[in-house]
């Protein structure tokens, strides 16, 4: 075998690069880049707090991922916010999930806040995030009937307070 086949058989496959199919193999890069599809435009510290993994993980996974094409980061303010590849990045200041409501709502007037959470695969707590922060910013309005509250598009009034 020789001193540099030997060589060869130890050492190579330490510098052996990731194959662009094994990236997600990993459970913790997979789960990280699951987690930034179904919240796009996330910020590293939200992602960090609800993975709670260690800033070092997170930091190196998320730089393996966006090196490998798989998602990309904005920076947004002070915080750095990340989409997976191949997403519309909103330039309007809105969080891609609020684009989607609006999106929806246009769509379908009327809309309860539960039917657009089932709808976009979130939670309605999320779902009723956004919507709050859409009725203050005067995109949408919001109609109260008892506890149902339905997504209208707005009127172009002064936003008042539904929540």
């Amino acid at each position: 075998m020789g001193k540099f086949g030997l060589f060869k058989f130890l050492l190579i496959p330490l510098y052996v690069k990731l194959k662009r199919k094994d990236i997600l193999d990993h459970f913790l890069r997979g789960q990280i880049y699951g987690y930034i599809k179904v919240h796009p435009g996330e910020h590293y510290t939200a992602m960090n707090r609800n993975l709670q993994l260690n800033n070092g993980t997170l930091t190196y996974h998320l730089d393996v991922l966006e090196r490998e094409g798989l998602i990309v980061s904005k920076p947004k303010g002070s915080r750095k916010i990340f989409y997976p590849v191949g997403m519309k990045i909103p330039d309007n200041g809105l969080h891609a999930i609020q684009e989607d409501i609006l999106e929806r709502v246009n769509e379908s007037p009327g809309m309860s806040i539960s039917d657009l959470a089932r709808l976009m695969g979130i939670s309605r707590q999320l779902a009723n995030y956004h919507v709050k922060k859409l009725v203050e910013g005067g995109q949408i309005d919001i109609e109260r009937k008892g506890v149902r509250a339905r997504c209208f598009p707005s009127n172009g009034q002064p936003p008042k307070s539904a929540f």
